[in-house]
C-alpha cells in the first residue's frame, strides 16, 4: 500500500514539473528543399540559458554551417520576461525526408521537425551561377596517357568565399596534377549576360584500364542578394555539383611493354658534348649529354635510355635528371642523362646510333626518335721526343747531322768575322744575367729554410686520401706523375695507368668512378695503400740518348 502511494505521489510531481517546463518554439525556413540548398532552424525559449545546448545529433544528417545565439528582455502581460533565441543554417547530406531530432534545451525538449529534400539540380547554362566542365580526349584514352579536365565557372552575381573542390576520379592509383593556376576572364553569352569565367586545368593520368569516372567538383560560396556596401548585405549559401564525367582507358599497344611505354603528342631527342668529340685524347674525359623532351607525358614516366657502348670507350652514367614544366595546355616531361666516357684506345671510335620507341597520340601509331651515329677520333698520347723521332730512319739521322754540323762550321765562320767591341758587349750582358740569376737562387734559398710539405704531391695525396677528398687526390697524383713520367703529354691519370701496378689501376679507377662517374661515397683508404706499395721501375734512357754511340761509329772524328 506504501508502495502504490510513493508511485501515485512521483507520478504527480512529473505532472507539476512539466507543467512548469517551458515550451522550445522551432521555426524552419523550408519545410521541402533540394540537396544543394541550404535552410534556417531557429530555436526560441523563454528563459535566459546562457550554456550552449548539444547540437550534434543534427550531423548525422545534415552539415551545421553556422550558429548564431541571442537573448532580449520585454514585458508580457505586465510581466517581466526572458526570450533566448538560436538561430542555424543547415544543409542535407542526402535525399529523402530527413527528420530534425528533439534537442534538449535545459530542462525542456524541442519537438522533432521532419524536412523533404529533393534530388540536387544541376545549374544550367543561362543561369546567373553554373559549371561547365570538359575533357580531352572524349572517347577514349591509353593507360599512362594524358587526359585534360576543365572546369569552368560562369558567375553573374557578387560571391564571397568562393570554394571548388578538388577532382576526384575512381581509379584510386591515378596520377593527378593541376595545370599552372586558375585563369579569370570575362565571356558574354548569347543570352545576352555577362559572366566572369574561373578556368582551372587539371592533366589525369589513368593506371587501369577500364572506364574512368571523374566525380562531380563541388562549389560552395556565398551569394550576395542584397545591399548596397560591405556593411550592409544579406548573403545566401549557394552550393553546385558539375556533371560526371566518363572516359574509357584503352590498354597499351602490344608492341610495347610498361616499362618501354612513351605515350606523347611530340618528341625530340638531342645531344651536348663538353668537348669536340672529334678530338678526344686517349685517356682524357669527355662528357656526353643526351636529352629526351615529350610533350604531354611527365619526366618520371619516360623510359630509360639503353645505351650500347663499344668496348673502347670506358663510361660512367650520372644519375637521370628529370624536370616538368607545367602549361595551360599540358606537361612537358624531360629526362637527361650525362655520360663520362674515357677512350682507351686510338684511332675511330663508333658511337651507334640511339633510338627511342614512343607512341603518337595525335595520329594514333608508333614512332621513333633518332641521334644518329657518331665516329669519335682519339688522338694517341705522345711525347715531344717520340714527335720528333718518329718514322725517322738511319739516314735521316746522318742528314740531320751533317746539317747540324754544317751549321756549326758556319757559324763558327762568321763568328771570327765580328768586330771586338760586340763580343765585349755579350760578355757584359752575359754577366749581367748570371749576376741577377745568383741573386734570385739566394733569395730563394732563404725563403725555403724548412722543408715545404704543403707543395710535396706525395703529403698532398696522402692528406686527401685522408678527407676522402677525390678532385684534390686527382691532382696530387698529377703533380706526382710530372716529372717520373715526362714522355706523357698531355699529363693524365689514364696516360700512365699502363705503367702501374694492377692495384693501384683499380685504385684509379674507382677515383674516375668518384670524379665521372655515379659513385658518390668515395674512401681514399684503398688508393693509399696501393700507392705506398708500388714501387717504382728504374727509368729508360732517351731513345736520343741510345743513338748517341751509334752515331759516333759512323764519324768516329765528330
Amino acid at each position: 500500500m506504501k508502495k502504490q502511494i510513493l508511485m501515485m505521489v512521483l507520478f504527480i510531481f512529473g505532472l507539476v514539473a512539466n507543467g512548469f517546463a517551458e515550451e522550445v518554439t522551432v521555426n524552419l525556413s523550408h519545410s521541402k528543399v533540394n540537396l544543394n540548398e541550404t535552410f534556417s532552424l531557429g530555436f526560441s525559449i523563454n528563459q535566459n540559458l546562457k550554456k550552449q545546448p548539444d547540437f550534434s545529433p543534427l550531423t548525422v544528417d545534415f552539415d551545421l554551417l553556422s550558429t548564431t545565439h541571442g537573448s532580449k528582455s520585454f514585458l508580457k502581460d505586465g510581466k517581466a520576461s526572458q526570450e533566448t533565441c538560436w538561430n542555424l543554417v543547415l544543409r542535407p547530406k542526402r535525399e529523402g525526408k530527413l527528420t530534425i531530432p528533439s534537442i534538449k534545451f535545459g530542462s525542456s525538449l524541442s519537438k522533432p521537425q521532419v524536412v523533404e529534400v529533393t534530388p540536387a539540380e544541376q545549374a544550367k547554362q543561362g543561369d546567373e551561377i553554373f559549371l561547365e566542365t570538359e575533357v580531352y580526349p572524349k572517347d577514349a584514352v591509353y593507360e599512362q596517357s594524358c587526359v585534360t579536365y576543365t572546369i569552368r565557372l560562369y558567375c553573374s552575381l557578387r560571391i564571397n568565399q568562393a570554394v571548388l573542390s578538388e577532382l576526384e576520379t575512381n581509379d584510386p592509383d591515378a596520377a593527378i596534377q593541376r595545370l599552372g593556376a586558375d585563369r579569370e576572364y570575362q565571356h558574354f553569352h548569347k543570352n545576352g549576360k555577362r559572366y566572369t569565367v574561373v578556368e582551372r586545368k587539371y592533366a589525369v593520368f589513368p593506371q587501369h584500364i577500364g572506364e574512368l569516372v571523374f566525380s562531380p567538383i563541388v562549389f560552395e560560396s556565398s551569394v550576395i542578394t542584397s545591399g548596397r556596401s560591405i556593411f550592409d548585405f544579406q548573403t545566401q549559401n549557394k552550393r553546385l555539383y558539375s556533371s560526371e564525367e566518363k572516359v574509357q582507358v584503352k590498354p597499351i599497344p602490344a608492341t610495347f611493354q610498361k616499362n618501354s611505354w612513351l605515350p606523347a603528342n611530340d618528341v625530340t631527342l638531342t645531344e651536348e658534348w663538353s668537348a669536340d668529340p672529334s678530338k678526344m685524347t686517349l685517356g682524357d674525359p669527355i662528357t656526353w649529354t643526351i636529352t629526351l623532351k615529350a610533350d604531354g607525358c611527365p619526366g618520371n614516366q619516360i623510359p630509360d635510355m639503353a645505351l650500347a657502348l663499344p668496348d673502347e670507350l670506358k663510361h660512367y652514367l650520372d644519375k637521370p635528371q628529370v624536370t616538368n614544366e607545367s602549361s595551360i595546355n599540358g606537361i612537358v616531361g624531360t629526362k637527361q642523362v650525362k655520360v663520362a666516357l674515357i677512350a682507351t684506345k686510338a684511332g675511330a671510335v663508333v658511337l651507334p646510333e640511339l633510338y627511342i620507341k614512343w607512341w603518337d597520340l595525335k595520329a594514333d601509331q608508333a614512332r621513333t626518335a633518332i641521334l644518329p651515329s657518331r665516329t669519335l677520333q682519339v688522338e694517341p698520347v705522345k711525347s715531344v721526343v717520340q714527335t720528333a723521332t718518329t718514322g725517322s730512319s738511319s739516314d735521316d739521322l746522318i742528314a740531320l747531322q751533317d746539317a747540324q754540323d754544317d751549321n756549326d762550321s758556319k757559324e763558327s765562320k762568321s763568328s771570327q768575322d765580328l768586330p771586338m767591341w760586340v763580343w765585349v758587349l755579350v760578355d757584359m750582358n752575359i754577366l749581367l744575367v748570371l749576376g741577377v740569376a745568383i741573386i734570385l737562387y739566394l733569395k730563394i734559398n732563404r725563403k725555403k729554410t724548412t722543408p715545404d710539405t704543403n707543395g710535396d704531391p706525395k703529403s698532398r695525396l696522402k692528406s686527401a686520401c685522408r678527407a676522402n677528398d677525390a678532385k684534390e687526390a686527382e691532382v696530387s697524383l698529377l703533380a706526382w706523375s710530372k716529372p717520373i713520367y715526362p714522355q706523357v703529354k698531355p699529363l693524365n691519370l689514364m696516360g700512365i695507368k699502363p705503367h702501374l701496378s694492377n692495384e693501384l689501376q683499380e685504385a684509379l679507377d674507382e677515383l674516375y668512378q668518384a670524379l665521372y662517374g655515379k659513385q658518390n661515397n668515395w674512401t681514399g683508404e684503398a688508393l693509399w695503400k696501393a700507392f705506398t706499395a708500388f714501387k717504382l721501375p728504374k727509368r729508360p734512357h732517351s731513345s736520343v740518348e741510345n743513338q748517341k754511340p751509334f752515331l759516333k761509329e759512323l764519324y768516329p772524328n765528330s
